[in-house]
């Protein structure tokens, strides 16, 4: 049994303490870290781990253990939307693992989590009890704020596991849940100092004709932003259940409106993993070939 977790922490300029939980991460058995993913501008860490389901879980309790006492959500600064440190805990299936079973497992999980931390938990996405926690952005792109002010009687938005304290002081909230598998994509910009706003305006309002919650694609939500590091206008993207969605149909639609909007695309971006069908399809596609898979592949070590 495998299953996948891609942990959102919002942290993503103290490198070494980066390194300080991926080395705790590969002390534990039965587990890959498949990729790392962090930005300045976002101040965000993305991690991809692969593992049997008692190890991944392990995971998480090993980056919450190296973060708990460090950092401090009140203190973050970044572009990114975000509810708390350990700001988003998804767990997908993998091999041998049915969704009915992980749902049921990540429960018991996100239970254990907050006996442990006291971090309070919404579940969400496929583990949501309610209406309202299915869809992450719901609550999260609502602000700290507003869950710091949430009372008693806000039923609605309360997270679904917690006691007296509805945020954390330091770490804020969780969301956790199974979900489908998801691909995280950015388009970067090309954004002249003197053309910065003018290029961020023409962005968002690309962003609202693309989004699926404006009557846009399907199974799409996107979020523009400045990086002033790289002094680039992000179109950052998330394409939901990516199992069942045209990942290159999206992707040269999202192509062909930024040329529309007057836009030249600097380069692109994956953040995390992407399912093998899809590169499988892709490649396919682009040489007409009439079968493909990635074990025609050899991965050369060449010196």
């Amino acid at each position: 049994m495998i299953i996948e977790t891609v942990p959102n922490i919002s942290e993503g300029k103290n490198v070494k303490l980066i390194n300080r939980i991926v080395n705790k991460i590969k002390l534990i058995p039965d587990i890959e870290i498949k990729d790392i993913h962090c930005d300045y501008d976002h101040n965000r860490s993305v991690f991809t781990i692969l593992g049997k389901p008692k190890s991944v879980f392990m995971a998480i309790f090993t980056i919450t253990d190296n973060v708990i006492e460090i950092l401090d959500i009140n203190k973050h600064q970044g572009v990114h939307p975000r509810s708390g440190i350990i700001d988003v805990i998804p767990f997908v299936p993998v091999k041998n693992v049915s969704y009915e079973k992980l749902i049921i497992w990540t429960e018991k999980f996100a239970y254990q989590f907050f006996n442990k931390y006291k971090i309070p938990v919404y579940l969400y996405s496929l583990s949501s009890k309610r209406p309202q926690t299915k869809t992450l952005s719901k609550i999260r792109n609502k602000g700290i704020e507003f869950i710091k002010n949430l009372s008693p009687n806000d039923k609605d938005y309360l997270p679904d596991i917690f006691e007296k304290e509805i945020f954390h002081p330091q770490m804020g909230v969780s969301f956790i849940g199974t979900r489908y598998p998801l691909i995280a994509f950015n388009f970067n910009i090309e954004t002249p100092n003197h053309k910065t706003q003018e290029i961020l305006s023409k962005t968002k309002e690309l962003v609202k004709e693309l989004r699926e919650s404006n009557g846009g694609i399907k199974n799409l939500q996107a979020l523009a932003f400045f990086l002033p590091s790289k002094k680039l206008v992000q179109l950052s993207t998330n394409i939901l259940k990516a199992h069942q969605t045209d990942f290159i149909k999206i992707y040269n639609t999202i192509v062909k409106k930024i040329k529309e909007k007057g836009l030249e695309l600097k380069e692109s971006e994956l953040v995390g993993c992407i399912p093998q069908p899809i590169i499988e399809k892709l490649i396919q596609n682009y040489f007409k070939l009439s079968h493909f898979n990635l074990k025609q592949t050899i991965n050369f070590h060449i010196h």
